[in-house]
């Protein structure tokens, strides 16, 4: 009853402050001084809100459909917090939370300039459509709601269903609430730039949300880093990003806010750019709202491992109309306002010598970046809309694009430090050119010689030492004077070093799936690679069977295990295999591995089958075995869950020619089967089905795995296989420490922000 009444309360609250501040507005007085005061109110009830849920998730109250879903017994105390935001309904709340506070932060700069009725109002409005969001997705939901013909009224289940085994890691506790604070600082630069346009100033908005601009590009790169690690070391795949349509959705706010910090510098030192300017802030929170409907919509749950599934048509229709509200906004605000925007701003041209020129062509790069990213990220929903059916880009069709973009902004980055605002003399900027440029030349050379084959990235990789080069020689001009100056250098020097690191980690990088037994060996990249055995752990987790496996990796006497994991869990009633790498991390490259499968195999002859395709059996050739179907009319189960599953087979020997059907206890989340032994008439061999390999769905092309076998033989010995894909990956450190940088280097640029002295100037 508290969280409902918290959520409604919410939304009542935000409808009303919306018209209060904008009454407040016009009015001022008294009724701004009471608004001021009553808005507490506001992030007082969502905190409220917050904590009631928090306590019931800790305190395992399962009679919410919300923590019986994402919370267990077992769950530790730490990773049980993140249940809080690993659901639609949680991270909506934590997303409300967050504006709420936001918003309180913001006022008391807002309120020094005059600013302050419209910028809450507009929080407020924002308040609106999540809370409304939070009614139709209730975390407080009760779980006979939710399944009124399954479930009696006051139930409380024994257990919940638990968390998905890839978000119970640490990562997952700070990766999604970074994220979320990127997103509601996001909103600040769009509510600065809606009231700027309102009150017609088109100068002072940009000097009070610049620091802030600065910090929300600063916290959401550091959610989408912290994003990419986690893919790194959790899911397997080998990569930390994927051009995933939900990863994309987090980038495009953040390349916006980029282009936007850029092109804040030049209005606030040319005076220019101020229709540019409004239309950046405007899109950064734009597209914070497409990725929040891209990722919770359920519209690209097919195209995106990171999608939360469909949330009703209501909602569906609310996160659209909240996207479309905001966007409409914007677009008519902006065009109102054109005219006496260009009656107002300087129309001087700008100096093709002049740093501002350099860093305005940095701002579009930046935006046609976005733009590229929005094409191949919205490609499966256009897709459908014009032809009915999804499609989707390659992951080739991001690289192909932005890498001449990034290798232009790389020349931009280390260029615009050599010119000056309004005017430079190029003789003067060529020669300290030349030694930058030489040496990105020399290591370019020394790359190339290495390995690089693309010219491509040889061009990239030459911009990129360029840029960290000019930016390092700036830095020890610098940092002696102010070293609060220093934080965009800081940011361009880990924006080198990054595309560095995805240039040595991709064009170098080395890949080769291998398979042992306990005690086998092989070489693999140099070392003397040892399949050392599996032992299982977290055997305190009921859910699951979770095991490590061990390779030794030896090289010149010097040894080094790595441990991936793989294992089957009841989240997913043990349907798909959940894996995790082994990385072993060098100051020159991490091994990475991969696990892929870990199989138990029999020592005797087999044989594998097409559907209509004959195989002779390997002792007599005389005898040929022909899979005609499947068959699984039977039905039956055994006391483990494996299903009574067939193949008709057709027999050809040298005295009879017939069909029968041969039968396996399959296991149908691993396709693993116990063969029930067949005898083939008229020879001294009887046929065992084991298995399928691949899935079921791949549409005829599996194969039926069949055992062979003398009469009247032992029971076969059995052993252990385990599958690996083991991957050098040059240089991994570049990337991190790169991203580090970018990071650190923004939030040091606000520290150039202290407050309203500063500001004024």
């Amino acid at each position: 009853m508290i969280g409902e009444i918290t959520v409604w309360l919410s939304f009542a609250l935000s409808v009303l402050f919306t018209i209060l501040f904008f009454a407040a507005d016009k009015k001022g007085g008294r009724l701004s001084e009471f608004t001021r005061i009553f808005y507490y109110t506001m992030p007082g009830v969502l905190l409220i809100a917050s904590i009631y849920l928090m306590y019931n998730i800790l305190t395992h109250n399962y009679t919410f459909t919300y923590i019986w879903s994402y919370s267990n017994n077992y769950l530790p105390t730490h990773i049980l917090l993140t249940s809080f935001f690993s659901g639609q309904e949680g991270s909506f709340l934590l997303w409300a939370l967050l504006v709420a506070f936001f918003s309180l932060f913001v006022r008391r700069f807002a309120r020094k300039y005059g600013y302050e009725n419209l910028v809450m109002a507009f929080f407020s409005l924002t308040l609106v459509f999540i809370t409304f969001m939070l009614i139709l997705k209730s975390p407080f939901t009760k779980i006979w709601e939710s399944f009124p013909d399954q479930v009696s009224a006051g139930y409380m289940p024994p257990d919940g269903r638990g968390l998905n085994p890839i978000l119970e890691n640490f990562w997952n506790m700070i990766h999604p609430p970074i994220l979320f604070i990127g997103y509601a600082a996001m909103s600040v630069p769009f509510v600065f730039a809606i009231a700027g346009l309102i009150k017609k100033d088109y100068q002072n908005w940009i000097k009070i949300s610049a620091p802030w601009t600065l910090f929300a590009t600063g916290i959401l790169g550091l959610g989408i880093m912290l994003g990419g690690f986690w893919s790194y070391e959790t899911l397997g795949w080998g990569g930390f990003w994927g051009w995933d349509p939900v990863e994309n959705a987090s980038l495009m706010p953040w390349l916006i806010a980029a282009a936007l910090v850029h092109s804040m510098l030049v209005q606030k030192k040319s005076g220019t750019l101020v229709k540019t300017n409004f239309a950046l802030a405007m899109l950064t929170f734009i597209f914070v709202l497409l990725s929040t409907f891209l990722t919770r919509s359920g519209i690209l749950g097919d195209m995106s491992v990171h999608s939360f599934g469909e949330p009703g048509k209501l909602a569906y229709n609310v996160l659209l109309g909240f996207l479309l509200v905001f966007l409409f906004l914007s677009i008519i605000l902006l065009i109102v306002r054109t005219k006496d925007i260009n009656s107002k701003m300087d129309k001087s041209e700008m100096n093709f010598s002049s740093r501002e020129f350099s860093l305005s062509l940095g701002m579009i790069a930046l935006t046609l970046t976005t733009f590229i990213v929005f094409i191949g990220t919205t490609l499966p929903i256009t897709s459908e809309i014009f032809s009915s059916s999804k499609s989707s880009v390659d992951i080739s069709f991001y690289d192909k694009w932005n890498l001449p973009i990034a290798a232009f902004i790389m020349i931009l980055n280390g260029l615009a430090f050599y010119q000056k605002w309004k005017k430079s003399d190029w003789s003067e900027i060529m020669k300290k050119l030349i030694l930058p440029m030489i040496i990105a030349l020399a290591v370019t050379i020394l790359i190339i010689i290495l390995k690089i084959d693309r010219f491509s990235l040889a061009v990239l990789a030459f911009t990129a030492v360029f840029s960290l080069v000019v930016n390092l020689q700036m830095i020890f001009r610098t940092v002696g004077k102010s070293w609060k100056k220093i934080g965009s250098m800081l940011s361009h020097i880990g924006i080198a070093m990054l595309l560095l690191g995805v240039i040595f980690s991709g064009a170098y990088s080395e890949k080769h799936t291998y398979s042992l037994k306990e005690g086998d060996s092989t070489k693999a990249f140099g070392y003397n690679v040892t399949y050392k055995g599996k032992h299982q752990i977290e055997k305190e987790l009921k859910d699951r069977e979770k095991f490590l496996h061990i390779l030794n990796f030896e090289k010149e006497g010097n040894n080094v295990e790595v441990g991936s994991i793989l294992y089957w869990s009841d989240f997913n009633d043990r349907s798909q295999v959940f894996l995790e790498p082994g990385i072993k991390t060098g100051l020159t490259q991490d091994i990475y591995v991969s696990p892929v499968s870990f199989d138990t195999k029999v020592d005797i002859p087999e044989i594998k089958l097409f559907k209509g395709m004959p195989e002779n059996i390997p002792q007599d050739k005389d005898v040929t075995v022909t899979l005609n179907s499947y068959d699984m009319s039977n039905g039956e189960k055994s006391p483990e869950g494996e299903i009574l599953f067939g193949s008709i087979i057709q027999f050809n020997t040298p005295k009879y020619k017939y069909t029968d059907t041969i039968y396996t206890w399959l296991n149908m989340a691993t396709f693993v089967g116990i063969p029930i032994w067949y005898g083939i008439d008229s020879t001294d061999y009887e046929i065992g089905f084991s298995g399928i390999e691949n899935s079921m769905q791949s549409q005829g092309e599996n194969k039926a795995i069949m055992l062979i076998r003398q009469k009247g033989s032992e029971e076969p010995a059995t052993y252990d296989i385990f599958t690996f894909q083991i991957e050098l990956k040059p240089y991994m450190y570049l990337v991190w420490i790169g991203s580090i940088f970018i990071v650190f280097g923004l939030f040091l640029a606000v520290t150039r922000y202290p407050g309203k002295t500063e500001l004024s100037q």
